[in-house]
């Protein structure tokens, strides 16, 4: 395919400020974790999938598969949606008192309301679909 340019999991774009490595960070749609620390405007792969250990507001008591929010002025994970960007969903428990949690990151996927199509099925392969910003595209295995 000629127009392809990276898998999405991992992506380049410029630091809106600076961010050090392991930090959140929030740019328009795109949520995800600095794999690397860069200077505002200076270019910082960001991974948007995956599991992390991020700070979080410690008198939050946060149960496994509760939605995680952001508090970018506190530079805190927390249960509080009100004026906060949503993260993910903490994939175990985290009592109130502890300073850290782990976050399954959202990514992309709050901006999809379609559902997944169900798997093609085709010459004994079973291929799982991929969605896209605007269509359902089904990948099909190469013949020949």
């Amino acid at each position: 395919m000629k127009n392809f340019v990276q898998p999405g999991p991992n992506l380049t774009i410029p630091a809106r400020a600076a961010v050090a490595s392991g930090g959140v960070v929030i740019q328009g749609a795109i949520i995800g974790i600095a794999a690397g620390g860069a200077a505002s405007g200076a270019l910082v792969d960001v991974v948007t999938e995956g599991c992390f250990t991020l700070p979080k507001v410690a008198a939050d008591v946060i149960a496994v598969g509760a939605v995680v929010y952001w508090n970018a002025t506190n530079s805190l994970a927390t249960s509080t949606s009100a004026g906060n960007t949503k993260l993910g969903v903490a994939i175990e428990a985290a009592a109130g008192g502890s300073e850290t949690m782990i976050v399954r990151l959202s990514g992309f996927w709050p901006l999809f309301r379609a559902k997944p199509a169900a798997p093609v099925s085709r010459d004994r392969h079973t291929v799982p679909c991929v969605m896209g910003l605007s269509k359902i595209v089904r990948f099909r295995p190469e013949t020949g």
